[in-house]
């Protein structure tokens, strides 16, 4: 025999004989087999579930995926923690399963889903990177070690601790604390004080109350007590089921908490929490707590102004409906107005005056209206006690109506444009012709290139200013403009000024352009 088949031997021998070790200390062979821990476990299917660690319990119960504490002190669950349980339990894989009994269980999870699903947590083998888990009947499978972490859970972290979640879009704020009673009502958290006037906060104000509240959460969960003591509360609404808290005495073992009874269940929260409620409360109750500027926060959808006209947007821009019609904003100039809005102005005692102003009403993205009186460079919301003294600058912009109107003043394509006819000032008339760009009096003549080029003009358009249609004083021109299956236009040429001249093409509005562009609309059509 070579060497080479003598080693081959030897190694077979060996082989053999660690083989026949391994059988003669395990004399149950293990099942080797990926299968499920839970078979057919669904989480749409259950019902409860139960989590024991050490001398610490939790039972929930499902129903319609909402999970409940029922034990030992009810509350709410934590509707992500459970469902990454039971995901972590439905994905988990044996590596192996044994004849074999967990004889000092770190944890036991049972889950009942029509099934009953019971496991229990056991020792760890850190070189193998496995973990027993106890599947009743005497058997345990090794599982990645992963599935042990799943599994190693502290019972209170299936519960909601949270009383109001990060991210609440509360609708309604109840506070009633030491030394503050605070009542807040809408999308916009307005304060409601007494007489049932609501005032707007500024909006850190009401952002530090925010974060204070999501700061709530319980920190032990205990029965609540028997006798309790306390009467602070605080209510949170938001659309769903409310979230309240009630503050009724000391923690029991814990100096640094308070004892409260929640929508989640009772329990303790941290004294230092709550106590930052309270101030925060109290600033939002206090009179500096009131918006400086007339909108400080969220997006307008309208302004319509009693008896006048209304600024809307629609899709990407504004429109303004006034007398019956309808006409583009400009931008720019709505853009000033929004900017005006949101500045900040100087507080002071409203005065019967200030309830004189014209009658401003505005509806915000989510459909809640506010209503303002606005006078000479002032806004008095309803049911404030203050004015808001606008600086210059914003006052200036406080229009709605066809100061707002867009500049171009037209929508036109020039090769649309038929015929012009002047009256007034240098009468006369232009045709189109048959090439395109020429243009002829009406005896066949050629147009002079002042006249051929006003179509291009008309098309390009812009005001620099609008005011009210008595600014245009009296007409010197009209144009009639003809048009390929359309209406004619009529354009009137108004009064003169330093700087250009006014203009107007409808009843709803006189337009400045410039004295260049008064030039080239008075050229005589020849």
């Amino acid at each position: 025999m070579t060497s080479e088949a003598w080693s081959t031997a030897i190694l077979t021998a060996v082989v053999l004989a660690l083989a026949a070790l391994v059988v003669a200390t395990d004399p149950t062979p293990a099942t080797i087999a990926r299968s499920p821990l839970a078979p057919g476990l669904r989480f749409d299917a259950v019902t409860r579930v139960t989590v024991r660690r050490g001398d610490r319990a939790i039972e929930l119960e499902l129903i319609d995926g909402v999970a409940r504490v029922r034990g030992p002190a009810p509350g709410l669950g934590d509707a992500r923690a459970v469902r990454d349980l039971v995901s972590a339990v439905a994905a988990a894989r044996a590596d192996q399963v044994r004849r074999r009994t967990i004889a000092a269980p770190r944890a036991e999870v049972e889950i009942e889903a029509g099934a009953r699903y019971h496991l229990v947590l056991g020792e760890e083998l850190p070189a193998s990177g496995q973990v027993w888990i106890g599947l009743g009947d005497g058997r345990a499978a090794l599982a990645p070690a992963w599935v042990g972490r799943a599994l190693d859970r502290e019972p209170d972290a299936l519960r909601d601790a949270a009383i109001v979640p990060t991210g609440t879009s509360a609708i309604g704020i109840e506070i009633h604390g030491p030394a503050v009673d605070l009542v807040l009502a809408g999308a916009r958290l307005a304060r409601v004080d007494g007489g049932g006037g609501r005032v707007h906060l500024e909006p850190t104000v009401r952002a530090e109350l925010l974060a204070a509240l999501a700061e709530l959460r319980l920190v032990a969960f205990t029965p609540p007590p028997t006798d309790p003591s306390g009467a602070a509360t605080v209510r949170v609404l938001a659309g769903g089921p409310s979230r309240e808290l009630t503050a009724v005495g000391p923690c029991p073992g814990r100096p640094e908490a308070v004892a409260v009874t929640t929508s989640i269940g009772a329990g303790c929260v941290a004294a230092a929490a709550l106590e930052q409620v309270w101030a925060a409360a109290r600033r939002a109750a206090s009179a500096d707590a009131i918006a400086r500027a007339p909108w400080p926060d969220g997006a307008i959808a309208s302004i319509a102004v009693a008896g006048g006209a209304t600024l809307s947007k629609q899709g990407g821009g504004w429109v303004i409906d006034d007398a019956g019609a309808r006409y583009d904003a400009d931008p720019d100039r709505v853009a000033a107005l929004l900017a005006a809005l949101a500045a900040p102005a100087t507080p002071r005692p409203r005065t019967p005056v200030d309830d004189l102003g014209a009658a401003w009403t505005i509806t915000d993205d989510d459909g809640a209206v506010t209503a303002w009186r606005v006078s000479a460079g002032a806004i008095a919301r309803a049911g404030e006690p203050i004015a808001l003294a606008l600086a210059p600058v914003a006052a200036g912009a406080l229009s709605i109506g066809v100061e707002l109107r867009a500049r171009q003043l037209l929508r036109l394509d020039p090769t649309t444009v038929a015929a012009i006819t002047a009256t007034g000032v240098a009468a006369g008339a232009v045709v189109r012709g048959a090439v395109l760009g020429e243009w002829q009096t009406p005896d066949g003549r050629p147009a002079t290139a002042a006249a051929a080029a006003l179509p291009g003009l008309l098309a390009t358009l812009a005001a620099d200013r609008w005011a009210p249609l008595t600014q245009l004083g009296p007409v010197r021109r009209r144009l009639r403009i003809d048009l390929d299956h359309q209406p004619p236009l009529d354009l009137a040429l108004g009064a003169r000024d330093p700087t250009g001249c006014w203009l107007a093409l409808d009843r709803l509005g006189a337009a400045h352009v410039s004295a260049a562009t008064c030039a080239a609309l008075l050229a005589p059509l020849r």
